[in-house]
Order: structure tokens, then C-alpha cells, then sequence
């Protein structure tokens, strides 16, 4: 049997504030097999974002222990697992230039060893988020925040991770949008050796991922 993509026992997460520490979550347990979407739900300021953040070694966590693939994260240098395991921020930074520049820069960094796509590859992607080829010649900075979400997830797609880790990557767009964005990233989680975290809040939208979400309540630190 495959070790799952990521797994994490007994992490616990905190973030400063001007008494020292605050702590978000106790003792994380959670598992991501390959081919499989887990959305992850709880109230808000719980602790789902610095979650997300903690896999990709971008927050630090308290204790615990996270693997990648059945290997400790620290094993991973980190520019090398950040192009395996992508985290994509609610509100994604694009570059100011043209959206089209936008989908192939990571392929300048070392990082990423996927070879660049060819232009039809981009076009065909992102007429599956529900965009036209129109909009690669557009400038960056002049996208809706619906699109720009398109694009971020356009633009971690082609890197071909193995895992997105996704912050409520539907929050701008509408309910039709929405449900061809997620009807496109369960059918990639299955075309290949890949799987998905995603933060969600919309009911929704969990109603229509149709599987059985992580409640991080339950990890809350009780404050007494």
C-alpha cells in the first residue's frame, strides 16, 4: 500500500500576539491519499490558513511531525517541495505584466522541472476554469478577482504538483463558476498520482466537492 501524499500526527499550530503565543490547534491528525479531495472546515481565525501554511514550511509549527510521501517534511529542501506541494493564498499575487507571462515564469525557476507547456496547453486549461484565450493578452493587475483566482490555479496546475493546497480558491466566483472550478480539480485529482487540501467555507461548495471534510474545531485549543 502507497504511503498517502501528506500526512501530519499531532501538530500543534500557534501565532504571536503581545501576550507571547496563542495557540490555533492541538494535535492535527489527518491523512491526504492520492486521488482524493479533503476539505478542511472550521470557524473562522480556527487556524485553516496557518495549517495550509505549515505543510509548505511558510509558518512554523509547535510540535508534531508532517511527511510528505511517507518522508519527514524536513527531509524536502524547501523551494523543491513548494513545487510538489503548492499552497495558493485566497488572494493570489500575479505579476504586473501579461496574464500570459504569468502562466509560464515559474517554469524559469529551478525549482519547477516540469518543461514549459506549449501555448495551447495554457489555452485549453484555462477554458476549463470557464476563461477565454482573450484574457492572457490582458494585463495582470486588470483582472477581476474571480479571474485572478482562475489564473493562480491555472498557473499551480501546470507545474504538475502533486498536491494543491487550496485557501477557499473559489471565494470570488460565482455559483456556475464555482462548480465548473471544482468539477475540473476532482477530475484532476484523478488523473493522476495528485491530490487536494482545501480550505472551505461556502456550504456549497463542500456540498458539491462531495467528501467527507476535516472539522478542525475539533483540534481547537480550549482556552480556560
Amino acid at each position: 500500500m502507497n504511503p498517502p501524499l501528506i500526512s501530519l500526527e499531532d501538530v500543534s499550530l500557534s501565532v504571536p500576539n503581545p501576550a507571547g503565543r496563542r495557540k490555533l490547534l492541538n494535535n492535527v491528525n489527518l491523512r491526504l491519499d492520492s486521488g482524493s479531495v479533503l476539505p478542511l472546515i472550521g470557524p473562522s481565525g480556527c487556524g485553516k490558513s496557518t495549517l495550509l501554511r505549515a505543510i509548505v514550511r511558510l509558518s512554523s509549527r509547535d510540535n508534531g511531525n508532517i511527511y510528505f510521501s511517507g518522508k519527514p517534511l524536513e527531509k524536502f529542501h524547501p523551494p523543491d517541495m513548494r513545487a510538489k506541494c503548492i499552497y495558493l493564498h485566497q488572494y493570489p499575487i500575479l505579476f504586473a505584466s501579461l496574464t500570459d507571462a504569468n502562466c509560464i515564469t515559474p517554469f524559469t525557476h529551478r525549482a519547477v522541472k516540469t518543461p514549459k507547456p506549449e501555448y495551447y496547453f495554457i489555452v485549453e486549461l484555462i477554458e476549463r476554469l470557464g476563461l477565454d484565450e482573450d484574457i492572457l493578452k490582458i494585463p495582470a493587475n486588470h483582472l477581476s478577482g474571480g479571474e485572478a483566482q482562475r489564473i493562480a490555479l491555472a498557473r499551480a496546475m501546470l507545474i504538475e504538483p502533486k498536491i494543491l493546497l487550496l485557501d477557499e480558491p473559489t471565494s470570488a466566483l460565482d455559483s456556475d463558476c464555482a462548480r465548473l472550478v471544482i468539477n475540473t480539480m476532482k477530475t484532476w485529482v484523478k488523473e493522476g498520482d495528485r491530490g487536494i487540501l482545501w480550505v472551505v467555507h461556502e456550504r456549497d461548495v463542500l456540498s458539491e466537492l462531495d467528501a467527507a471534510p476535516l472539522d478542525l474545531a475539533v483540534y481547537r485549543e480550549v482556552v480556560r
